[in-house]
């Protein structure tokens, strides 16, 4: 019987921390083995080769893999959603705040190019039957039902993705063998690049593409039991999957010249069944983003139940489908390169190197006034400093340098010694030695 989560943005008790690894396998293999790792691998070529596409794909999403078991840790080790989490680095009210908001932009848009892609191939095969065509509606439609499992939450979205993974893969291998079948495999890979795409933009893609997932990754993190099922989870659901979905995609592009996949599926000729798959293909990272973003609505609005915020979302999301948002993918994934990195590197620096992994969680839930303020003050000004020098270099060194690598990694440099020096370490500090030795998370529980 399907049940709504009962938790919202609390800290998930360490009894109910007991998720195994297989089970943040599931959740992480969904969110990458999905239609926009496949959009994204197909936006790769003819800009760079066939070699440089497969040498991106393998080394973007590698960072990636071990990117998301290092945010993971906040919720395997205190059972922190992100949005809680990042009272700690950017401050509360404001700064956890504003982050919320930068994550319900990003999720929305993320869901919103989903849903779109999801309502095309419906109205796909509508049309090919009955020869009716209402794209607005059947995106409608298709948003909705994806709702339904982040509306319910954790467990039903785990349930789901059991589904929706294998059927995504066996599209992947089903659309590879169309194009195998009817291309020569050497003549498609040995089709010259444009020159249109560099390296570094097209890493910063990979990363982009992914970086909001890498976030938000202690939102599922949460209810697993150790730093173990964490890694190996986090690893193996992320880097195997979208390495080969990705060149799936790189393959699509060559064989048919079309970017969208929806309409690739419909020139290989896998007909009626190809789009139903394409369809429920969408359905993990759907869920996924509507999950986080109704989290990250609720730390803004923590008097209405998490299910609630996410209806809300939900809606916001499908208007924006509706209006045809795949059509700025590109830039929308070097924004999020740009915004999320910085954020990521901040985050891992205040979470391993100043704090040592100890939170003291009940400060995270204290009034704005008061005791609770003194601790985690309205804005962390070093943090957003970081951030902000982390976006400068990523665009001043870009295309040179993957923008999404220097800004995470600039940004984390420029934090550790603002935070030494600011206010920031004040809190740090209090943290610390609140927690001493007996709090601190080191076999992966608190």
């Amino acid at each position: 019987m399907m049940e709504i989560e009962k938790h919202g943005i609390e800290a998930i008790p360490k009894a109910e921390r007991n998720k195994h690894w297989w089970d943040l396998f599931t959740i992480q293999a969904g969110i990458a083995f999905s239609f926009p790792t496949l959009v994204i691998g197909s936006l790769l070529v003819p800009g760079l080769n066939w070699s440089q596409a497969v040498r991106v794909n393998l080394l973007g999403n590698a960072i990636v893999a071990v990117l998301v078991a290092l945010m993971g840790s906040y919720g395997v080790d205190h059972g922190l959603s992100t949005t809680v989490a990042s009272r700690f680095t950017l401050g509360h009210p404001l700064g956890t705040r504003l982050c919320s908001i930068l994550l319900l932009i990003s999720l929305v848009g993320w869901y919103a190019v989903v849903n779109e892609l999801a309502g095309l191939a419906v109205d796909g095969i509508v049309k090919n039957a009955f020869g009716f065509s209402a794209p607005a509606l059947f995106i409608i439609l298709v948003g909705a039902v994806n709702a339904i499992p982040a509306v319910l939450g954790f467990e039903e979205i785990k349930f789901l993705n059991r589904l929706a993974v294998p059927a995504l893969a066996f599209l992947a291998l089903w659309i590879l063998k169309a194009i195998l079948a009817q291309h020569n495999f050497a003549q498609l890979i040995a089709a010259h690049s444009t020159g249109a795409l560099t390296f570094s933009t097209g890493l910063d893609w990979i990363v982009g593409g992914y970086i909001v997932g890498v976030f938000i990754a202690p939102d599922y993190a949460r209810y697993t039991r150790g730093q173990a099922d964490n890694w190996m989870g986090s690893l193996l659901g992320v880097l195997p999957p979208a390495l080969f979905l990705g060149i799936v995609g790189v393959m699509s592009r060559l064989a048919t010249g079309d970017q969208n996949p929806v309409t690739s599926v419909q020139t290989l000729g896998l007909g009626v069944s190809g789009l139903l798959l394409t369809v429920l293909s969408t359905v993990p990272s759907s869920e996924a983003s509507l999950y986080s973003a109704g989290l990250a609505l609720t730390n803004v609005f923590p008097q209405r139940a998490r299910w609630k915020n996410t209806v809300v979302v939900t809606i916001l999301g499908a208007a924006l489908a509706v209006f045809g948002i795949t059509k700025h993918l590109g830039d929308f994934l070097t924004w999020l390169s740009y915004a999320f990195s910085p954020l990521v590197g901040v985050s891992l620096c205040d979470y391993f190197i100043l704090r040592g992994r100890r939170l003291v969680v009940e400060d995270a839930y204290m009034e704005e006034s008061g005791e609770g303020r003194s601790r985690l003050r309205g804005l962390n000004g070093a943090a957003m400093g970081a951030i902000a020098v982390g976006i400068a270099a990523g665009a001043a060194l870009s295309p040179g340098f993957p923008a999404s690598l220097t800004s995470l990694v600039v940004g984390a440099l420029i934090y550790y010694p603002l935070a030494i020096r600011s206010h920031a370490s004040a809190s740090i500090k209090t943290c610390v030695e609140k927690n001493d030795s007996a709090n601190r998370p080191l076999d992966g529980s608190q």
